[in-house]
């Protein structure tokens, strides 16, 4: 019968959701079928059931969904029961006397009739759970986004996405080879990573480049890039960008008094209440301390004035004393201020390395985009400017690399 190809798929699922039941013979239940007289009204219903019946199984089995599942697991669990229930029903069909296998046939229609209506109930109800979990996660991601606006300034991304507009992606993946970096990543202990160099090196763009990467991998960063924004920023207001984006992150585990809060400010048409440094401090580390490895990158630290500089690098000792799993990744010019709170921390030096090839590339790149310059022209051009190249070419517009 067609229909019974839907059904080995099921029994697969729900026998290795729970390896205890894997002795039960799920394909009985095609044996049952073809050697029963069953309506073909009822059969095409059952076929439809277990369609959905696998799809749940099979989501059910996968980790992944195992929280999207979170509230209906009971109901998840009665649907498996019930046809591991049948299951035990069919192996009576198959029993080696013919007496017993004909006494029990005789009940058969009556025991589908039954397992199809709770099976179709059962579905009935994981349906409507799923449903009304969807409507919850919907209202609650759009209350994450009202509190998001309220606490900071959505447009923090555009310099994220400038920055990677600017890269050019020939350059820029020796980073991800290098042994501070590999150090920086893969300890399991959280470590600071202080990548500097003179102005133009490309230090945003690469910045840039590892958040991506990191966000590939799936690891929660939330960053903050100097030339992003208001001219004057304050500490409050850079806690409160990274709470915002931890927010959005992880809807979950937003801080609930900060929830309250913003709850309140609704009913009442104002703002969040305005809580001092130290409470969005404490925000923050309570977010970071729900992430299994979180990542906090600040880009142009030398572009704070002297006082937010020591107290970004206050808080950045902060944050690390009350979660140790927490990597940091700064990136500036060299100043003394810096350097003396950064020494013993990792460090790539940009000045130091070798990175005439992916000069040259950024160059060639660059002219390449120009048709109105003969080839002989372009290899003259390129070799004067490199012999002027200072993380950035001298005298010529490019883009940091």
């Amino acid at each position: 019968m067609e229909w019974t190809r839907v059904i080995d798929p099921v029994g697969q699922a729900a026998t290795s959701a729970f390896p205890l039941y894997a002795a039960f013979p799920w394909a009985a239940f095609r044996i049952l079928a073809e050697r029963t007289r069953v309506s073909e009204e009822l059969l095409i219903s059952i076929c439809q059931d277990m369609e959905k019946a696998k799809r749940y199984l099979l989501s059910y089995t996968q980790q992944s969904q195992a929280l999207t599942y979170g509230e209906i697991v009971q109901a998840i669990n009665d649907l498996h029961r019930t046809i591991l229930r049948y299951l035990s029903q069919v192996i009576l069909i198959c029993d080696a006397n013919p007496a017993r296998r004909i006494y029990h046939s005789i009940f058969l229609p009556r025991i589908l009739k039954r397992t199809a209506g709770e099976i179709d109930r059962l579905l009935h109800d994981i349906e409507c759970q799923i449903q009304s979990n969807h409507e919850k996660e919907q209202r609650r991601h759009e209350e994450v986004n009202r509190i998001f606006q309220s606490i900071c300034n959505p447009r923090y991304e555009e310099g994220f996405q400038w920055l990677k507009d600017q890269r050019f992606k020939c350059t820029g993946h020796w980073i991800f080879k290098h042994q501070q970096f590999q150090n920086w990543v893969t300890t399991k202990k959280g470590l600071v990573l202080w990548i500097y160099g003179i102005l133009g090196a490309g230090k945003s763009v690469l910045t840039s480049q590892i958040i991506e990467r990191l966000q590939g991998n799936q690891d929660t960063v939330v960053y903050f890039f100097s030339g992003n924004g208001p001219a004057r920023w304050d500490l409050r207001s850079i806690i409160q960008c990274f709470v915002a984006q931890l927010a959005v992150i992880d809807q979950k585990n937003i801080p609930r008094k900060l929830l309250e809060a913003f709850r309140r400010s609704q009913e009442t048409g104002g703002r969040v209440e305005l809580f001092s440094v130290d409470t969005w401090e404490q925000f923050l580390a309570e977010m970071l301390l729900k992430q299994p490895k979180p990542f906090l990158v600040i880009d142009g630290l030398d572009a704070f004035n002297l006082t937010l500089q020591s107290d970004l690098l206050g808080l950045i000792t902060k944050l690390r004393n009350k979660c140790n799993q927490l990597r940091v990744l700064v990136s500036s010019r060299e100043s003394q201020n810096i350097r003396s709170r950064l020494k013993d921390k990792l460090c790539i030096d940009l000045s130091t390395l070798d990175r005439s090839d992916e000069e040259r590339a950024v160059i060639q790149a660059k002219f390449d985009s120009v048709n109105t310059i003969s080839d002989k022209d372009r290899a003259f051009f390129i070799d004067k400017i490199m012999q002027k190249s200072h993380g950035q070419p001298e005298g010529f517009c490019l883009p940091a690399f």
